[in-house]
């Protein structure tokens, strides 16, 4: 009896390591293949300006982000310097227009580039500032 007692704790204690793995915050998974988050900072003040640079044959998947700026502008988020966007515009800034936006945390996430080209903001033509949170994958 006492062993099939110590058989069922080491199976709790077991089944306790697997669901605090598959809990991990750190990242999510395609598949069987972890993908890590990765974070990136965003300081612009021109256009087409870089907030994170390519890397080839991945695509870089946004899955949060926020940023602000400093006046009156038009943005669009796009994948590279190419007007390919992938973002509708965002008119921030001005008179009675918000000074910044929020991309809240997406598991599937909210847009991507296409695969080796970089996360670029075009119209950014004022000093804009944030971070974003992305992954990169095939």
């Amino acid at each position: 009896m006492k062993r099939i007692a110590a058989c069922l704790v080491g199976f709790v204690l077991l089944a306790i390591a697997a669901t605090a793995w598959a809990q991990r915050t750190d990242m999510i998974y395609s598949g069987t293949s972890p993908l890590v988050y990765k974070f990136a900072r965003i300081n612009c003040s021109a256009d087409d300006c870089p907030v994170v640079d390519a890397v080839p044959t991945m695509k870089i998947r946004v899955i949060a982000a926020a940023w602000n700026v400093s006046g009156d502008t038009t943005m669009h988020w796009e994948t590279g310097a190419t007007d390919t966007f992938l973002s509708g515009p965002w008119n921030l800034g001005g008179a009675g227009e918000a000074r910044g936006a929020v991309l809240p945390f997406a598991h599937s996430g909210h847009f991507e580039t296409a695969a080796g080209a970089a996360l670029t903001i075009d119209g950014a033509a004022v000093t804009t500032g944030g971070h974003v949170v992305y992954i990169e994958l095939q």
